[in-house]
């Protein structure tokens, strides 16, 4: 379940391993982090590589909360950003 903070990482453009998304949920201010994020900047290839962590059936908020607060947390603001994506671009 390495999976939220990775697909965190993903959308910001940095490499979209475990280890990167271990060390940006170290991070300090990691909310104001995310309340910050250019959401209106995100490219459509960010978001297609975001996506491809979604096909696992058990890439769900629910699943990961069962292993982390944090990461199944991070999951809804991922997937917020994503739908957000996706309505913003049809508008």
């Amino acid at each position: 379940m390495d999976s939220a903070p990775a697909s965190v990482v993903a959308a910001r453009r940095l490499t979209d391993d475990w280890a990167s998304g271990k060390k940006l949920l170290k991070t300090n201010g990691i909310l104001n982090l995310l309340k910050g994020y250019k959401k209106d900047e995100i490219k459509d290839k960010q978001i297609e590589k975001v996506k491809k962590f979604f096909k696992d059936k058990d890439f769900t908020p629910e699943a990961m909360l069962k292993t982390s607060k944090a990461a199944g947390g991070l999951l809804v603001w991922v997937d917020a950003i994503v739908n957000y994506h996706e309505i913003a671009k049809g508008v």
